[in-house]
């Protein structure tokens, strides 16, 4: 066994996600929840947030957190714990029309030096502006092959 390295994920898990929804029972749910965190030699500490496109009117390439104003809370929370966490803070929209066969990806970086609000939600700027499967694949392989051994 290598102890430089992570679990392999083999499948996803929304077991912890069906378990909080049981809990609730249909109450509003407060928290988070992160999709991926690691940390790297060169960045420091990563937040990924996965920002999947079911909209035929929204595309990744359209898609910015800005226009969902509902939401702004969940955005100003990860900064938040970015910001403790003195790390970068990436969202990746991306599309799936069917499974496992993404279309389109777009990858903004947070402007961790702007505080987001409610007028205010986040600023980016664009890492991947519009992206295929292996661009998005390339960049992320660069920053997980680039991980702070445990």
């Amino acid at each position: 066994m290598n102890d430089d390295v992570s679990k392999t994920l083999f499948k996803n898990d929304d077991a912890a996600g069906r378990l909080i929804k049981n809990v609730l029972g249909g109450r509003d749910g407060y928290g988070i929840d992160l999709e991926i965190i690691f940390k790297t030699k060169d960045l420091g500490w990563v937040i990924m947030e996965f920002l999947k496109c079911e909209s035929c009117y929204v595309t990744p390439c359209t898609s910015h957190p800005k226009k969902y104003w509902k939401n702004w809370r969940k955005f100003v929370r990860l900064w938040e714990i970015a910001k403790i966490l003195d790390s970068c803070l990436f969202l990746v929209n991306y599309d799936e029309p069917s499974e496992s066969n993404y279309t389109e990806f777009r990858v903004m970086e947070v402007d961790m030096a702007v505080e987001p609000s409610e007028k205010r939600v986040i600023e980016t700027k664009d890492i991947i502006a519009k992206g295929s499967f292996e661009d998005f694949q390339k960049w992320y392989l660069n920053i997980n092959s680039n991980h702070e051994k445990m």
